[in-house]
């Protein structure tokens, strides 16, 4: 049923819809209260969008496996009585901007994926199910608090945590032994956990402007492939990275590095280092690794520092700025061809003296 914009009320009866499988109330915005729905006994989705609803009613079916509030702007409560429903594996809480408190979940013993975004939650549940597997917490604005007991989550391959602006540190995560990727951004954070799941495949931290910097022990992550740190504009400097053998892409744009640790993996395919205005110098390791590329846009006081004979060798590395290197090599052979001339003129005059 989906843009039933006059659409006030479901009547008792739907409940006899024994077979049902999904109801989908989409831009039913007149719709504030639903009936007790534990009479669809084959209910498998519940998909409320940009629904008038103000709480789910106190009866849901215990069959359901995806439960999605997405757009409710005036949905302020989540009960309790969510924990009964033994057979959920998603709950996604999406653009709930009045939801101001999630309850305890430890309940849901089949959850596999939580997505909350744009809702006003203060904290997350200090009790979690330890089935989750995907875990995504997006804009939540007044978050201030992680649980410490996160560590109990064995099963948890994912961990989202973007535009959560006041949320200034993280529990530690080495305990998640099957965490793959791992990725906040746009937060206050000034350092992430000393220590991390060796498991990490990927590691995203991106616009988080307060973190200084990163910790000495990354070199363990011996599974890590992509290491992004676009946007952490006061990061200044890596620890070494040579001991990542596997990692593939290293992003290091709209950073503050001064410089590139003198030895990088030779597993090394794509660094990028757009807007890099305070990189002065590479190292020459960079030239004895066979298949990276290079991506430099916006990194002029970088080819202004570097000597002709590296512009040159840079080029074949970095195809996406090789019209601004060409540009500098040129600049360069112009102002050595007129130094050139210069000298000789200065010569000739000398020799008639």
């Amino acid at each position: 049923m989906e843009n039933c914009k006059d659409l006030k009320i479901l009547p008792d009866s739907i409940c006899e819809l024994k077979c049902l499988q999904t109801l989908n109330l989409s831009d039913c915005s007149k719709l504030a209260k639903l009936p007790p729905l534990n009479g669809l006994k084959s209910l498998k989705k519940l998909h409320l969008i940009s629904c008038g609803i103000i709480e789910l009613p106190t009866q849901l079916s215990l069959s359901l496996v995806d439960l999605t509030l997405d757009h409710c702007s005036d949905f302020k409560i989540l009960r309790d009585n969510i924990c009964e429903l033994k057979c959920l594996e998603t709950l996604a809480l999406r653009y709930c901007s009045n939801l101001e408190q999630i309850p305890p979940l430890n309940g849901l013993n089949s959850l596999k994926l939580l997505e909350i975004i744009s809702t006003s939650i203060i904290g997350i549940p200090s009790e979690l199910p330890s089935s989750l597997v995907h875990l995504s917490i997006m804009c939540c604005r007044n978050l201030k608090n992680f649980p410490t007991n996160i560590f109990e989550l064995k099963s948890l391959q994912t961990l989202r945590l973007n535009g959560c602006l006041i949320l200034e540190k993280l529990p530690s995560l080495n305990a998640l032994t099957c965490l793959t990727s791992l990725g906040f951004s746009s937060s206050t954070i000034v350092e992430i956990p000393s220590e991390l799941p060796s498991s990490l495949v990927h590691l995203s931290i991106t616009d988080c402007r307060n973190l200084k910097i990163l910790p000495a022990n990354i070199f363990e992550l011996k599974s890590l492939q992509t290491l992004c740190l676009s946007g952490c504009t006061i990061l200044k400097k890596l620890p070494p990275l040579n001991a990542l053998t596997c990692l593939a892409t290293l992003d290091l744009s709209s950073t503050a590095i001064v410089e590139i640790p003198a030895e990088l993996p030779s597993s090394l395919k794509n660094l990028r280092l757009e807007n890099c205005q305070y990189l002065r110098v590479l190292p020459r390791s960079i030239f004895g690794l066979k298949f990276l590329e290079i991506h430099l846009p916006d990194c002029s006081n970088l080819f202004k520092s570097l000597p002709l004979n590296v512009l040159r060798r840079l080029m074949f590395l970095s195809p996406s700025s090789r019209i601004e290197i060409q540009k500098e090599i040129t600049i360069r052979n112009r102002l050595s061809y007129r130094v050139a001339a210069a000298i000789r003129k200065r010569i000739k005059r000398l020799q008639k003296h």
